[in-house]
């Protein structure tokens, strides 16, 4: 009975996506696509690491708080799926 609520095999398949991340070098932007929405990484540097630190202390205000080494679970890679929810646009990296 479980099984058959599973997805189907090409479901399952489509949400799946696998990345090389070793030609990304530290400071480098990357953009991949998942389920046609954009999914940026970027290998951050001990700075940009610091730095987001930094914010740790105001994330309890937030709408939904963590702190970066809760959404960053490997501190150099963050990783975040960009999606505009006032008009569906498409952000761009820097």
């Amino acid at each position: 009975l479980v099984h058959t609520m599973w997805p189907a095999k090409d479901v399952w398949a489509a949400g799946i996506v696998e990345v090389d991340l070793r030609p990304v070098r530290e400071g480098q932007n990357f953009v991949v696509k998942w389920r046609s929405k954009p999914v940026f990484i970027r290998k951050r540097t001990p700075d940009m690491i610091e730095a987001s630190k930094k914010d740790d202390p105001v994330a309890p205000s937030m709408r939904e708080p963590a702190t970066d080494a809760e959404r960053c679970k490997k501190p150099e890679w963050l990783i975040m799926i960009g999606v505009c929810t006032h008009l569906g646009c498409i952000p761009q990296p820097d």
